[in-house]
């Protein structure tokens, strides 16, 4: 349509008097979309590899803070530290001690402060401990509970403030990973606990 209002006699018109513009029109309109269908599958594709990319940075930043950290709190504070940096909202960590949940620990930066727990977040955070598997449950006030479970051990619930905010896709998957390094090496420093432990009665 720009080539024929700006370049055919008469110009600055829609009109055509050479029969053979009709088909000029016609290869350069299949010429742009054939054109702009190439565009958009190199956009997707690359758009996927830099998905890729950085679920697999954060997921192997995630592993390598999980290694340096040494006890409970520690490995907690790094997993929310992720959480906060991916999300900027509000993680809840609760702890479980004999079956039961213990009050949470709040972390939240300095542009969202931690508001208080409500029953529907510890109502949603139990519903979670109580289930098999790791579904997380969102509570009516938006919190977002996931379990921090390995196939043996439930070592607490993490809600996330998401409010309105709804994970996609690939945002719940990078969750449910990081909260899956946090339970292995929640998992791992139980297990050197007992070893100690076990060491000291040997002795």
């Amino acid at each position: 349509l720009g080539f024929n209002f700006f370049f055919t006699n008469p110009k600055f018109s829609f009109s055509a008097y050479d029969p053979s513009y009709p088909l000029t029109f016609l290869i350069l309109f299949l010429a742009s979309l054939i054109t702009e269908n190439l565009v958009n599958r190199i956009k997707t594709q690359a758009h996927e590899a830099e998905t890729v990319a950085y679920r697999t940075a954060v997921l192997l930043e995630t592993n390598q803070l999980m290694q340096k950290e040494r006890g409970e709190r520690g490995i907690v504070a790094a997993t929310a530290r992720q959480l906060l940096k991916l999300f900027g909202k509000t993680v809840y960590y609760y702890a479980v001690d004999n079956g039961c949940l213990k009050p949470p620990v709040a972390y939240s930066n300095a542009e969202m402060p931690a508001a208080g727990e409500s029953d529907a977040e510890r109502y949603a955070a139990e519903q979670v401990l109580q289930r098999e598997g790791t579904e997380p449950q969102v509570s009516d006030t938006g919190v977002l509970c996931f379990p921090i479970r390995t196939a043996v051990h439930t070592f607490g619930v993490l809600g996330i403030a998401l409010g309105t905010r709804s994970l996609d896709a690939f945002e719940a998957g990078l969750v449910t990973s990081i909260i899956g390094e946090c339970a292995l090496a929640l998992e791992k420093e139980y297990y050197n606990q007992r070893r100690e432990e076990a060491a000291i009665w040997a002795r």
